[in-house]
Formats: structure tokens, sequence, C-alpha cells
């Protein structure tokens, strides 16, 4: 029964969960310079304060995953190097 009560408790816990206590608990006005902030979504942003929309790095690796391929300046890489076992 005490796996169970683990779980109940920590859901209780994170359901007070708020952006503000994601901001204080992984002190991440101190990353980059101001640069990363947490969205009203919970969502780790970069804003590089340009008057353009913040970029949500959750959409970004969800765009990424849906990708056949990514392109960086280092290069291309496929969806098929990037899956277990091949």
């Amino acid at each position: 029964m005490e796996p169970l009560i683990n779980i109940l408790i920590e859901f209780l816990v994170m359901s007070n969960w708020t952006t503000e206590k994601s901001l204080q608990a992984y002190n991440i006005g101190k990353w980059g310079e101001g640069y990363f902030n947490v969205s009203a979504t919970g969502h780790l942003v970069v804003d590089a304060a340009n008057n353009k929309p913040a970029i949500d790095l959750h959409r970004v690796a969800e765009l990424a995953r849906q990708s056949e391929s990514i392109t960086t300046p280092a290069g291309t890489l496929s969806r098929h190097l990037t899956q277990p076992g091949r």
C-alpha cells in the first residue's frame, strides 16, 4: 500500500505546482542572461527579447520528433540514423 500513498502524495504536490514554482525551483531567471523562461503553459521557452515570439522548446522537440530529417549547421540528421536498433 505504501507505493500507492507515495503516488497520491506526489500527485497532490504536483497538482499545486505553478509556473512561478518552476521559475524558482530551477532558478531559470539565471539561465543564459535571461534568455530562458517558463511559459504560461509550463513549457521552457527561449526569448531573444527582439520583439519576436518566444520559442517553445517543447514544441521544437515535438516537431523534431515528427520530422523525417533535421538540418543543422553541422549537417543533416535522418530519422533512420537516430532510431534505436538501426
